[in-house]
């Protein structure tokens, strides 16, 4: 009986001890398991990977090959179903700011500072350049 008394009152505290150890820490970050990669017929490339909780819907975006303020940055977008197909936007200036239309038949790049209203057509690459998730990651976490 005493065994019985001892292994019930040690397994409790063993789940309530478990129990609160996890929700003490922090959740790990989220991240896609592959990187997209969308390249322009001048070479311009851009590398997308989602991020955060699968609720949140959002995405990194890494611009390559061309200058530009975001270029060699990592933006976190929002991801958002739209007409096209997904919308990836951001805040620019305090304003919404979609820079990416993807669909099935490719995507279109508008990238803001840019006095060009035609948006650069991209279509899905396998870029030799991409960087794996965990770098991608890696470098959004050292650009805050």
């Amino acid at each position: 009986m005493k065994r019985w008394v001892f292994a019930s009152i040690f397994s409790w505290v063993l789940l309530l001890g478990c129990a609160t150890s996890r929700s003490d820490k922090p959740a790990a970050q989220e991240m896609g398991q592959q990187v997209t990669s969308l390249r322009s017929t001048s070479g311009m490339r851009v590398h997308l990977l989602p991020w955060g909780a699968a609720d949140k819907q959002e995405a990194l975006l890494l611009l390559r090959g061309v200058e530009h303020p975001w270029a060699e940055k990592i933006v976190l977008h929002k991801v958002e179903p739209c007409r096209h197909g997904q919308c990836y936007s951001t805040e620019v200036n305090g304003q919404r700011w979609t820079t990416l239309l993807l669909g099935p038949k490719g995507a279109e790049l508008y990238l803001p500072f840019l006095n060009e209203d035609m948006p650069t057509k991209l279509s899905v690459s396998d870029a030799e350049d991409a960087p794996k998730p965990q770098e991608l990651a890696k470098m959004f976490e050292s650009q805050k």
